[in-house]
């Protein structure tokens, strides 16, 4: 269980050097580069920081696994805008990349709420695909709770299932940060707030999780930062939310780690697009 625990704390701060990785495979023929609008959006409770690959039709919104921001999705952005030419929208959690912390009310629903707010404002108001990765999936996934009928589909890469989280080892792994939150209040007060409100998080993640029906790719990297059989049983999780519905698919991507998008991007580009033409066009 130490082992799993501590496996798993580094899902949810690791942060690989992801500037390895200027540029994905395009399958698309041509390659343009995306026009792209960087800008700050105060919905009234926080600053999110947005950068939006102009496009048309229905939006494809990205969250970040725990510890990262938006810029992780660089390398894919103009690959997908070539074989989508969708809007695509990465940003920044509170109290990371260039949002500010803010830890008034700082809780998943506020959060999500907010993200509402700020799509609006930018006059992204009608439909939306997502994307989540790690404990991304858990904002994705309580979007899409919140926002239904809107959300058309997805794609979730590697993510926290609610399969996986237990109440037994939610509990245990909340426990397990001990010190690391001290060191994480000075270095890095986002993880802070982040792991804090992480039991509430995973609550809501399965509150939100019983009530979805969009259609859903569901990639699951081969090798995650866990080992042997606890790796086994994080990807059985996602499979087995992936078999939750008939609307839902599992790939496995042979090969990768945690970071799928960087170690095979073309899986990822591919499959983002499929599910994507399949849900809104």
């Amino acid at each position: 269980m130490i082992a799993l625990l501590m496996g798993f704390v580094l899902i949810c701060s690791c942060k690989k050097d992801h500037n390895i990785k200027e540029s994905a495979p395009s399958n698309s023929g041509s390659s343009a580069t995306a026009q792209i609008l960087d800008t700050i959006i105060n919905t009234g409770t926080f600053k999110l920081h947005f950068r939006i690959a102009k496009g048309k039709g229905v939006p494809i919104v990205f969250e970040a696994g725990a510890g990262d921001d938006g810029s992780v999705w660089k390398s894919l952005i103009d690959p997908l805008h070539n074989s989508t030419g969708a809007p695509l929208i990465t940003y920044d959690r509170v109290g990371f990349g260039k949002s500010p912390l803010d830890t008034v009310g700082l809780n998943i629903n506020n959060e999500i709420n907010s993200l509402g707010i700020a799509l609006n404002k930018l006059g992204y108001s009608e439909n939306y695909f997502l994307v989540g990765h790690s404990f991304g999936g858990a904002y994705t996934i309580t979007f899409a709770d919140k926002n239904q009928g809107k959300v058309k589909g997805g794609v979730m890469i590697d993510i926290t299932a609610p399969n996986f989280m237990t109440e037994e080892f939610t509990n245990a792994l909340v426990n397990s940060f001990g010190s690391k939150l001290d060191e994480a209040k000075i270095s890095n007060p986002g993880q802070y707030y982040q792991w804090i409100n992480y039991k509430a998080s995973i609550t809501q993640l399965h509150a939100s999780a019983s009530s979805l029906i969009i259609p859903l790719t569901v990639i699951c990297a081969e090798q995650s930062p866990l080992t042997g059989d606890d790796n086994l049983a994080w990807r059985a999780g996602q499979k087995a939310f992936a078999a939750q519905r008939p609307n839902r698919k599992f790939v496995l991507a042979v090969n990768t780690t945690h970071y799928v998008f960087w170690d095979n991007p073309k899986l990822v580009i591919d499959q983002i697009t499929t599910q994507y033409k399949a849900d809104c066009l």
